[in-house]
């Protein structure tokens, strides 16, 4: 098995990519259901609610992976970085910004934002840089912030010790914020770190992907050997989940358990994929949808909000929700292939060649 200095293309994250996709989409189509009727969720639209919340973290740690994985061993070029950064993060996310604050004023879900005064454009700005002209793009923020400090983390990363210090210092500035939510004593500041935008509360999850990174090939060996073992593993994650929401309450994507859950889910994702080797039209459908994730992430609320004011009636009953799933991801997925086909897509949404 290749080490994965020697990959170019790993068809495995591509296939846990297309999973965390999946998770993500249901969490907000099960959340429409609740909207629908109050605010209030069924048993049946909180279990898909809460239990698929691990979508969003493992986004993160396959950004962590690809990114120090492809510099670790290279040279980093920070104007080769930043310009493909630019083409494939910033654009899209500055585009489907714009779009959904035009396409919300329209839909008169919220009005067009007041410019009048210089207290009015700073908070405007500050709602748009932490992503919340949509409530899914705050990750797209998280990102961006996370490559502007890339740099200074790849130049540690070339040392696996220095990097070792980093993981453990990130995790612990990652668990005091998501378990303790201190307090500096200053309101502006208090403020950015509270927000889910701040990148700190999800640093680790990128650094769990650096990490499994330098040891990849070998963890692959071991999948491949004990893929029933890792499956099961993650077939638990799920089940404690479920414990952990019905004893808690509400739980978070980023919450301190997940800094255990994720890496599990990982390896349970890359032993799927080994397991669906057995069925490959089924594999190479998976590692395709994989390839769209990002577009499908961006574009999906606006299938969502499109379907609710047709179809409102499939959000009022929690019977619809896999109708529902299913009409949103297609949507989404026809959208994607169809914007892939525009002059100059490249600026509204990344969709990666696939290797054959």
């Amino acid at each position: 098995m290749n080490s994965p200095q020697e990959k170019s293309f790993f068809y495995e994250i591509n296939f846990i990519r297309a999973l965390a996709c999946l998770m993500i989409v249901m969490v907000h189509v099960s959340a429409q259901f609740a909207q629908a009727n109050g605010g209030d969720f069924t048993t049946y639209t909180y279990f898909w609610n809460q239990i698929t919340r691990f979508g969003t973290p493992i986004f993160a740690v396959i950004g962590g992976f690809l990114l120090f994985n492809q510099y670790r061993k290279r040279d980093f070029i920070l104007s080769r970085f930043a310009s493909s950064r630019i083409t494939k993060v910033l654009f899209p996310f500055l585009f489907w910004s714009v779009f959904y604050i035009i396409y919300k004023d329209i839909a008169g879900l919220r009005a067009f934002p007041n410019l009048g005064t210089p207290g009015e454009i700073i908070d405007f700005v500050y709602i748009f840089v932490r992503g919340e002209t949509n409530y899914h793009l705050y990750f797209m923020s998280v990102v961006l912030q996370f490559y502007i400090i890339f740099p200074f983390l790849i130049m540690a990363a070339k040392s696996f010790n220095r990097y070792l210090v980093l993981f453990i210092l990130a995790f612990a500035v990652n668990f005091l914020l998501v378990r303790y939510h201190p307090e500096i004593g200053n309101s502006y500041v208090d403020m950015i770190i509270s927000e889910r935008s701040f990148l700190f509360r999800w640093i680790f999850f990128f650094m769990i992907g650096g990490m499994l990174s330098y040891f990849w090939g070998p963890i692959m060996k071991w999948v491949a050997q004990y893929r029933r073992t890792s499956l099961s593993i993650g077939l638990l994650i799920f089940i404690f989940g479920a414990l952990e929401y019905a004893v808690q309450g509400f739980v978070g994507s980023n919450r301190e358990s997940n800094f255990f859950n994720i890496p599990m889910l990982f390896l349970a994702g890359a032993s799927l994929y080994l397991f669906c080797s057995r069925l490959p039209r089924l594999q190479h459908a998976v590692i395709s949808l994989g390839n769209l994730s990002l577009g499908i992430y961006l574009i999906h609320p606006f299938v969502l909000f499109v379907s609710n004011d047709y179809l409102s009636g499939l959000y009022t009953n929690a019977v619809w929700l896999p109708f529902s799933y299913a009409l949103v991801l297609a949507g989404s997925i026809a959208l994607v292939l169809l914007i892939n086909k525009l002059p100059y897509s490249q600026y509204i949404i990344t969709v990666p060649k696939q290797k054959q």
